[in-house]
């Protein structure tokens, strides 16, 4: 079985040792290693190339906003996972701007920070429902550019990926293949010049698709 190969970056030990002794309990986790600043941590992803990065936010050298653009721009096929005490939207906007794939609050439990990693290898992104909360509870209003940008079955794919649905399950309530909503996906990412889906959840959230009927 192929383990997902994991990546610590966090500027106290202490809790990078106990985050890998509860991440290695799952036989499906290999933390590859660990860095404790961002500087650090990019020497060392060039070499151990791990599947997903998980990022604090404040450290020395260079923090998690800046060390995630990097990982983004020259490695964008390493996935960041946002782990940090900060819970203020402003934090959150800007490592999601920064090409993070999901953001989790450190005093999240096991269960949801394994759901989050697996569900960011194999869907591109995780939004803790706090996360989520606090998106929904400030979003801006709708855009009226975003009306012309979409055709009408991008702006059905984007509804259901800022829903939580799955390419499979949106093929299916599309009726369309698989192959077409990675199709759409792509599209939507260009045309809205975003980097990956948990921007994509972002702005769907903050252009008020979810309230959006689906096309006929």
């Amino acid at each position: 079985m192929n383990k997902t190969k994991l990546f610590l970056v966090d500027d106290h030990q202490i809790f990078i040792d106990g985050l890998q002794g509860i991440l290695e309990d799952e036989n499906n986790f290999e933390v590859s290693g660990h860095a404790n600043s961002g500087k650090d941590a990019i020497k060392k992803i060039r070499y151990l190339n791990p599947d997903l990065v998980i990022m604090d936010i404040e450290m020395p050298d260079m923090d998690g906003y800046s060390t995630t653009r990097y990982i983004s721009d020259h490695f964008p096929e390493i996935k960041v996972l946002a782990l940090s005490m900060y819970d203020d939207l402003g934090s959150i906007r800007k490592m999601l701007d920064a090409g993070a794939h999901g953001y989790l609050f450190k005093n999240v439990d096991k269960h949801e920070l394994i759901t989050a990693i697996n569900q960011i290898v194999e869907d591109g992104s995780y939004l803790e429902p706090k996360v989520l909360h606090l998106l929904l509870s400030q979003a801006a209003k709708p855009k009226k550019l975003s009306e012309s940008i979409l055709t009408a079955r991008e702006t059905d794919v984007l509804k259901l990926i800022a829903t939580g649905f799955q390419n499979p399950e949106i093929a299916d309530k599309l009726y369309i293949s698989i192959f077409t909503v990675k199709s759409h996906r792509k599209n939507i990412l260009s045309k809205l010049n975003l980097r990956n889906t948990a921007q994509l959840v972002r702005y769907a959230i903050e252009n008020d698709y979810l309230n959006k009927p689906f096309s006929k």
